[in-house]
């Protein structure tokens, strides 16, 4: 079974605010092979859905 895009959305969003709970910051996510605008897009949505809109 492969990983559709919105529940990779969702894993993503859920791990980078993991990070960001634990005190973590842009510069924790570095290393990740996201762009920085994707990291910067996920921790700024509130919510995965808000990021899966019009899908």
């Amino acid at each position: 079974m492969t990983i559709g895009p919105p529940d990779r959305v969702r894993e993503q969003h859920a791990a980078v605010h993991a990070v960001l709970d634990e005190g973590g910051c842009g510069r924790s996510l570095a290393d990740w092979s996201c762009p920085r605008s994707t990291v910067r897009r996920l921790a700024n949505a509130a919510t995965a859905d808000e990021l899966l809109v019009g899908r």
